[in-house]
C-alpha cells in the first residue's frame, strides 16, 4: 500500500488570495516611495539650506571687508557701528583721544542729536 505523498496532488492557484496580496504589496510601496520621496527631499532642503548660509556668510564678509579701512588718518579701526534706524554708519578707532574721536563714532552721535 502505498501512501499519498504532496507530490501527486497539484496545487491549486485559485486559493491563494491574489487581491489581497495585490492591495498589501502596493500599500508597500506606497510607503516606500513615500519614504524615499522624504528622505530626498529633506536631503536637497538641506543643501540649498546650507548653500544659502553660506552665501550669506560670504556676502557678510565681503562687504566688511571692502568697506572697512585698517586705519583712519593714523588711528587703527577696530570695528564699524552700524544702526539703520538713526542712520549711523561709523568706525570704532582704538584711541580715547579727542582728536580720534572727532573722526569716530562720538561726532556723529553729537552730530545726530545736537
Amino acid at each position: 500500500m502505498a501512501g499519498k505523498h504532496s507530490s501527486d496532488e497539484e496545487f491549486d492557484f485559485g486559493s491563494i488570495p491574489w487581491k489581497k496580496i495585490g492591495i498589501v504589496l502596493i500599500v508597500i510601496l506606497a510607503i516606500a516611495g513615500l519614504c524615499t520621496g522624504i528622505y530626498f527631499g529633506k536631503k536637497a532642503y538641506d543643501k540649498k539650506k546650507q548653500e544659502e548660509l553660506e552665501k550669506q556668510k560670504l556676502t557678510q564678509e565681503e562687504q566688511n571687508s571692502k568697506k572697512m579701512p585698517e586705519e583712519i588718518e593714523g588711528y587703527k579701526v577696530l570695528g564699524k557701528v552700524v544702526i539703520e534706524k538713526l542712520e549711523i554708519e561709523e568706525y570704532i578707532l582704538d584711541s580715547f583721544e579727542d582728536k580720534a574721536l572727532e573722526k569716530g563714532i562720538r561726532k556723529t552721535l553729537w552730530r545726530k542729536f545736537k
